[in-house]
């Protein structure tokens, strides 16, 4: 909170000097250097939280299965489902989406935090390894609908 209020501080006479008060130019460029400093120290201290978050948790891991995530999972299919097929009580399927996307941004955080802190990360790799997860689910899904498509579809509404 106080890198906060510092930095706040730091941008408001930065302000100052760029509106051509009689700071001198030095102070601004002084002043934008004190942002950056305070700037750098205050992500620091957010990827340390962020990291030691991480560390505590049992999402680490490896092998570990999380049954707890498995039903939040459950619990965020059945939102949408129940959404989908017009059960009374389940109007917000779009929160089962929500639940999905705080899982995955966990999981995903949870994977680079570990990487970074064994010095492995790698972007080109992280990517590898989501493009082999997700693609294969991608064309097969795609495959399914084309040819149930060109099975069901008359060739009218395949125009």
């Amino acid at each position: 909170m106080v890198a906060i209020s510092a930095l706040c501080r730091g941008a408001n006479s930065a302000k100052t000097a760029s509106r051509g008060t009689s700071e001198p130019l030095t102070r601004s460029a002084e002043g934008k250097m004190e942002i950056l400093t305070q700037a750098n120290e205050l992500n620091s201290d957010v990827s340390d939280s962020v990291r030691s978050t991480f560390r505590n948790s049992s999402i680490l891991e490896v092998n570990r299965h999380r049954k707890d995530i498995d039903g939040l999972r459950c619990i965020a299919v059945l939102a949408v489902v129940g959404f989908h097929c017009k059960v009374q009580g389940l109007s917000g399927g779009f929160v089962g989406v929500d639940v999905f996307f705080v899982i995955s941004g966990y999981l995903i955080c949870a994977l680079i935090v570990r990487d970074l802190d064994q010095n492995a990360f790698s972007i080109a790799r992280f990517y590898e390894r989501r493009c082999k997860r997700i693609l294969p689910a991608l064309v097969t899904v795609l495959l399914f609908c084309v040819t149930v498509s060109m099975c069901i579809a008359s060739p009218y509404e395949a125009r």
